[in-house]
């Protein structure tokens, strides 16, 4: 008999809107996919009185000012987040998004599709040591996958991100999981436990994963 120890996490794909590019901005819309491409959350955020959308946040991605006013605050939406990406590995495109949302590191795991496609399809800069970034419109091009709805949108691009890291799995599979691939950091041991045929024993074999996540 085998006992099969599972570390796989689920992900769940986030993308959120905020009101502009100022630093901590307040979000505006907020949406999450899950693996499979259903629709876990897509919702509109009240900002406060306080906050006014710009001419492109009106006119090209079609937020409306009075709607906004009349739908819940984020803090409302905060308990349903939290219990939809407990124990998950929640992928954004982008640091930033992760970082507007602090709270959600509390019972899940988050990691970079932004950071994983370009290491592995960026131009590497031997000045900077690292890979060119890549915009999430240019790792759709790359990948060949056209967004469906407008980008800049929540869902469209919680979406586009499922499709890109679904694209990574295609070229590797150890991109599947951040508990997979190697990187920098230490390992840790987890056992393997089977059982012997004969034998009322169980035979332990540790086997390697990488104890960061990113």
């Amino acid at each position: 008999m085998i006992y099969g120890l599972n570390f796989k996490m689920d992900e769940i794909f986030i993308d959120l809107e905020v009101v502009d590019n100022k630093p901590w901005s307040p979000i505006i819309e907020i949406s999450l996919v899950s693996h499979s491409g259903e629709v876990l959350f897509d919702e509109l955020i009240n900002p406060g009185t306080e906050f006014m959308l710009n001419d492109y946040k009106k006119n090209v991605l079609g937020y409306n000012q009075e709607e906004l006013s009349k739908k819940r605050s984020l803090e409302y939406f905060i308990p349903c987040l939290k219990q939809l990406t407990k124990n998950a590995n929640v992928v954004a495109y982008g640091k930033s998004d992760l970082d507007k949302l602090p709270w959600l590191k509390e019972n899940s795991v988050y990691s970079d599709c932004c950071q994983r496609f370009s290491d592995r399809n960026g131009i590497y800069s031997k000045y900077h040591g690292n890979h060119q970034w890549m915009s999430l419109k240019d790792s759709c091009s790359q990948i060949g996958y056209k967004p469906v709805g407008t980008p800049h949108r929540s869902l469209t691009d919680a979406e586009s991100c499922r499709q890109v890291w679904l694209a990574l799995e295609k070229q590797n599979a150890n991109l599947s999981s951040p508990f997979i691939e190697k990187s920098k950091g230490n390992l840790i041991s987890l056992p393997r436990i089977s059982s012997s045929n004969n034998e009322n024993t169980l035979d332990v074999e540790m086997e390697k994963v990488n104890e960061n996540t990113f």
